[in-house]
């Protein structure tokens, strides 16, 4: 035949082994999602050590051009789906009983390369193999909804689905038409299900490459809404959910400004790095009492605003807030730092007209409670 099989896979290992250096360098540069990349960066690096060892079959001995390719092969989906674990949080998925699976197949590629030699039979065997790690790709994926509803994991299962059929029909049609002795002297059709799957991988990969920039600019988005210090939402995320609460109507019964009292004495009396650690309890006990019932926001500073969305026994837990703050300690260099909280209130009725006239009545509200001295509300 005209076709040069041959040159097919040198040609395909080139591509790969590229991907595979863009690949790394991604590990290299990048602090997200790296143990996932990592493994990702190794199936690329394994495809195309596979694909260089399939071209050279007949020129080097058996084990290298078939036993180890073959390997190879299923190394690169067997650490796709690694990478995948490592993406939706469950790195430990399945892993154990893979040894036994990549172990089968062995076993199977041995005995249709040294006992039973069968080029078909050996196509079979790859290609269900490959059905069954694209099949548990796809089920690791939903493992975490969190990560499955968003466009490129979905675009990563739709080709998993798409590979397991391509794999299937190479199946059959292998098993009604097997008679090949050689890799380098197959059939057309086999020749389109060998550019077929190679098409299939690289989108696949494509896919893999939008998943990472897709987890950087949420990386990059966490942080920009998000204050360093005391890992609540900033002033910033507090704009975006005050927009979002207006455009869909969202009811909202008030909102709450938290101003930590004396805490330039703090700051004063013991150095900036322990009024930040200060910062940071108080968060933790602002966040923890609100929980669900509201979402607190780092303003400025030392105020925190919370807007409310059920004021039911809102005066008890303002109080209990107050409380937990007051009894609140922080060692500091052998030092116990603790202070008070004040907080403003604005209501949320058909008086205000926008949001920023709602925070300028708590404001107003929080200077009158500092001022006053005799309550922390």
């Amino acid at each position: 035949m005209g076709f040069d099989i041959r040159t097919l896979f040198m040609g395909a290992t080139v591509i790969v082994w590229m991907n595979a250096l863009i690949m790394v360098s991604i590990w290299v540069y990048i602090r997200v999602m790296r143990d996932a990349i990592a493994f990702w960066s190794l199936s690329q690096i394994l495809l195309g050590s596979s694909l260089l060892l399939y071209s050279f079959r007949g020129m080097i001995p058996d084990f290298h051009s078939i036993i180890l390719a073959n390997a190879g092969t299923f190394l690169s989906y067997l650490t796709i789906q690694a990478g995948i674990a490592c993406y939706v949080n469950e790195p430990a998925y399945l892993r154990r009983k893979f040894a036994a699976l990549f172990l089968v197949f062995m076993v199977s590629i041995v005995y249709l390369t040294y006992i039973y030699p069968s080029v078909a039979w050996r196509i079979v065997d790859i290609s269900l193999f490959l059905v069954i790690l694209s099949g548990i790709s796809i089920r690791t994926l939903s493992c975490n909804k969190k990560y499955t509803d968003n466009l490129p994991s979905k675009c990563l299962q739709l080709i998993l689905k798409i590979n397991i059929i391509v794999m299937f029909f190479r199946i059959l049609i292998t098993i009604s038409d097997h008679f090949y002795f050689d890799l380098m002297q197959i059939g057309s059709v086999q020749i389109a299900f060998i550019i077929g799957g190679f098409v299939l991988y690289m989108i696949l990969s494509l896919c893999l490459f939008w998943i990472i920039m897709d987890k950087i600019n949420h990386q990059v988005k966490i942080q920009a809404y998000t204050d360093i210090l005391t890992g609540l939402p900033n002033r910033r995320a507090l704009e975006e959910t005050l927009v979002k609460l207006v455009l869909h109507g969202n009811k909202v019964s008030g909102v709450l400004m938290i101003d930590v009292d004396k805490f330039k004495m703090i700051n004063d009396t013991y150095g900036h790095q322990a009024g930040d650690l200060y910062l940071k309890k108080v968060s933790h006990v602002i966040a923890d009492v609100f929980n669900l019932r509201a979402e607190a926001f780092r303003y400025a500073g030392d105020e925190f605003i919370v807007i409310i969305y059920d004021e039911e026994n809102l005066v008890q837990v303002i109080e209990h807030l107050c409380e937990k703050v007051k009894n609140l300690s922080v060692l500091w260099r052998g030092n116990l730092i603790h202070t008070s909280i004040s907080v403003g209130f604005a209501v949320n009725d058909d008086n205000v007209t926008n949001w920023a006239a709602l925070i300028q009545l708590a404001d107003e509200d929080l200077y009158r409670v500092k001022k006053g001295r005799n309550s922390h509300i």
